[in-house]
């Protein structure tokens, strides 16, 4: 791959906007908590949330060779089903946690997500030396 001005352009491009993004989702969520008073239950979720899209980056990052393999998109799926069923019990029972917290619980649990995805890919496909030198699924369609 070359890199060029205008690729260098465009890789900027998309950081800003993906900066402009998130900030405009958490304007959005405090003018939601402020407008209907609510604010206690939003700051209680932000930090879950960007813990869970935390881990799911990291699983992506990892495993991107696995992107056009199904069953790795069904087992992150029920990974965040799972992380979201765990943490609303949580957060309604303790909903000013530190932040500290889920930092702890991020190092404890992102090698867990990688053993379980890593088990059930290896059980579907293969080692991942296998998988290297097996077809995938098409690029096109669901998957």
């Amino acid at each position: 791959m070359t890199v060029t001005a205008g690729w260098v352009f465009r890789r900027v491009l998309l950081y800003v906007g993906l900066a402009f993004a998130g900030l405009a989702i958490i304007a959005l969520l405090v003018f939601i908590g402020a407008a209907t008073g609510k604010s206690d239950s939003i700051q209680a979720w932000l930090l879950p949330t960007l813990w869970t899209g935390g881990l799911c980056f990291v699983a992506l990052k990892v495993f991107r060779a696995d992107w056009r393999r199904p069953m790795f998109w069904l087992v992150l799926t029920l990974l965040v089903a799972a992380q979201i069923l765990a943490l609303r019990p949580i957060v309604r029972h303790f909903p000013h946690l530190h932040s500290a917290t889920y930092m702890l619980a991020i190092l404890a649990e992102g090698p867990v997500w990688a053993v379980l995805i890593e088990g059930v890919l290896a059980l579907t496909y293969g080692s991942k030396e296998h998988r290297r030198h097996t077809p995938k699924a098409p690029a096109h369609g669901i998957c």
